[in-house]
């Protein structure tokens, strides 16, 4: 409205001149002030695009018409339209028809709840498998927001536990199965042990009634052999001798067998009871020459022994006598005529090492190992048709182990044998 100041007065003009100033400062500071909202304006934007650009996850804003009103999606092709061409658009144009029915359905129970509702999806992309989770939440003038969270490395974590679950689930069906049939085999084991009881009971009877009913009767036989060789020994070219001679030499072998069978069932059966005492080697190397002392005698062999040291030992004074005594028979029987043994000791750290050499025909190296075993068949006749039961070294070598010492074997074909073997010394 166009104002005539013509007539006005002086005054009037004064006022009119005052009120347009006053109006023009209050333009000013309306000026200045939208100025100072505009660059706030523009620094909030700035600063709320630096927070949204740091969040890598995909968000859509709609209207309570379903149109796309702006979104962010950072770092991403999107797979979708241009932002020109996708803003304005109805849900069903930016998401797939799949999608789209999640969403809205998604969206009413947040509606319906007041609580944001959260989805997993599947997508392909490049004909590669991945995975969203989908959130949606509601805002002002029911706005509602559609945010996109990529969760493939996690849900790859999730498959490959669901995966190793599954076989700990099948591995612990597996050991179920398992422990089921070790507990039959459990029960078939304490079955054949208890037969194994039985069988060993049956075994240990058999045995006693070979000792008492068997060995009785073959020393009195062994006896009347003596006599007849006796009396047939002033007759060298009697027939009847050497058949006598022949029957004492079966005899003895027979008998010396069914003693090593009988020691050798009760090393197994444990019945053989440990009591080591303080002995003199040297007492157990007298007793041990003179028994043997006729047959080396026989054969011609120098026998000796010697204990320099006087040395005193912790054993079983009827293994350790056993085990000698079936040593200087084995040396005896595998000497030739003029041959020597001899038995010897010295002290060895905390042991006492006995040897029993001979000068016989030694052993082959694949039959020493071998002579040890007992279902090995290594047993070979002597220097003079001696029989052998080829248990005497098995019994030596337990009997030793079962006095706390080790065997050893040193020998050489047609130069002789030497046996040693430890014994603990005594405190």
């Amino acid at each position: 409205m166009n104002t005539n100041y013509e007539n006005f007065s002086r005054e009037q003009l004064i006022d009119q001149i005052k009120l347009l100033k006053s109006e023009n400062e209050e333009l000013k500071k309306a000026r200045i002030l939208q100025s100072s909202s505009e660059k706030a304006l523009l620094d909030s934007t700035g600063r709320l695009n630096v927070i949204l650009n740091a969040i890598p996850d995909m968000i859509f804003r709609f209207d309570k018409t379903n149109k796309l009103l702006d979104f962010h999606a950072p770092n991403t092709d999107l797979r979708f339209m241009p932002f020109q061409k996708l803003v304005g658009k109805n849900i069903e144009e930016v998401f797939t028809k799949e999608l789209t029915k999640k969403v809205l359905f998604h969206k009413e129970k947040a509606l319906m709840h007041k609580t944001v509702q959260i989805f997993e999806e599947g997508m392909f992309s490049d004909d590669n498998l991945y995975y969203e989770e989908i959130r949606v939440t509601i805002g002002d003038n029911f706005e509602y927001f559609t945010i996109f969270r990529d969760i493939s490395k996690r849900k790859k974590i999730e498959i490959e536990n669901e995966k190793y679950i599954e076989k700990i689930t099948e591995s612990k069906v597996q050991l179920e199965e398992w422990a089921v049939e070790l507990k039959m085999l459990n029960y078939k084991l304490m079955e054949s042990k208890e037969e194994l009881a039985k069988l060993n009971k049956s075994k240990d009877k058999f045995f006693s009634i070979v000792a008492h009913d068997l060995k009785n009767p073959l020393f009195s036989l062994l006896g009347l052999l003596e006599i007849l060789v006796e009396r047939t020994e002033n007759n060298p070219d009697d027939e009847t001798k050497q058949i006598v001679e022949s029957m004492n030499r079966s005899a003895k072998s027979l008998y010396a067998l069914l003693e090593n069978l009988l020691q050798w069932s009760r090393v197994q059966t444990g019945k053989i009871e440990y009591s080591p005492v303080r002995i003199s080697l040297k007492s157990i190397f007298e007793i041990a020459a003179s028994l043997y002392k006729i047959p080396a005698e026989n054969k011609k062999i120098h026998l000796s022994y010697s204990d320099n040291d006087e040395i005193i030992v912790y054993a079983d004074d009827n293994i350790l006598s056993t085990v000698l005594r079936n040593l200087i028979s084995n040396s005896i029987k595998f000497t030739p005529e003029g041959g020597k043994i001899e038995i010897s000791a010295r002290k060895k750290s905390s042991k006492a090492e006995i040897c029993v050499s001979d000068t016989g025909v030694g052993i082959k190296p694949e039959n020493i190992e071998k002579i040890f075993k007992i279902d090995a068949q290594v047993s070979t006749k002597g220097t003079n048709n001696e029989e052998g039961t080829g248990l005497g070294l098995v019994l030596c070598k337990e009997f030793i182990e079962l006095n706390k010492g080790k065997l050893k074997i040193e020998s050489e074909p047609g130069k002789g044998t030497k046996f040693y073997f430890t014994v603990p010394l005594a405190e």
